[in-house]
C-alpha cells in the first residue's frame, strides 16, 4: 500500500516539471518529448546487415580518398625523422642521445595535445580543425627539415607532435 502511494506521487512529480527547464535541457516543450517517445520504435540491426544493406559504392571510395592525406600526415610526422637523421647527424654532431629525444619530443608532443585538440574539435568542429592543423604540421615539417641548430630542430619536431 506503501508503495501505491510512492509510485503516485512520483507519476505526479514526473508530469510537473516546468516547462522552461525541459526546453532548456531538450530543447523541446513536455507536449513534444510526450509524442517522442510515443513515436519511437527503437530500430534493431547488427552491423553486418547495415553493411548489407547500404553496400560498398563511391561513398566509400570517395570516405578513402579524403582520409589518405590525413593518413599520410599522420605517418609524416612520425617517420620523418629517420630521413632527417641521416643528414642531421653528421651536420649537427648528432649523439644516439640527441637522435632518441628528437624522435620522443614529436610523441611528447602528441600526448601533451591530444585532450585540447579532442577539446576542440568537438567545440570547433572536426573539420577545421584538421584542415588548419594539417597545414600547419605540413608547415613546422618542411622548418624542421631546413633547422639549422638542435634547438631549433627539438623545438620545430615538438611542435608537429602537438599538431
Amino acid at each position: 500500500m506503501v508503495a501505491q502511494g510512492c509510485d503516485a506521487e512520483a507519476a505526479a512529480r514526473g508530469g510537473d516539471i516546468p516547462h522552461d527547464h525541459l526546453f532548456k535541457v531538450t530543447g523541446l516543450s513536455s507536449n513534444n518529448l510526450q509524442k517522442l517517445a510515443q513515436d519511437a520504435a527503437p530500430v534493431v540491426s547488427d552491423f553486418e546487415a547495415a553493411i548489407a544493406a547500404t553496400q560498398y559504392g563511391r561513398f566509400n571510395v570517395l570516405l578513402l580518398a579524403c582520409s589518405l592525406p590525413a593518413f599520410w600526415s599522420a605517418v609524416s610526422v612520425t617517420s620523418s625523422v629517420s630521413y632527417i637523421f641521416t643528414r642531421a647527424k653528421c651536420d649537427m654532431d648528432l649523439s644516439l642521445l640527441d637522435m632518441g629525444t628528437v624522435t620522443a619530443i614529436t610523441y611528447a608532443g602528441m600526448i601533451m595535445s591530444a585532450m585540447i585538440w579532442g577539446f576542440l574539435s568537438d567545440t570547433l568542429g572536426r573539420r577545421y580543425i584538421m584542415v588548419w592543423g594539417f597545414l600547419g604540421a605540413g608547415v613546422l615539417e618542411v622548418a624542421a627539415a631546413l633547422s639549422q641548430s638542435f634547438a631549433m630542430l627539438l623545438v620545430t619536431r615538438f611542435l608537429c607532435g602537438f599538431l
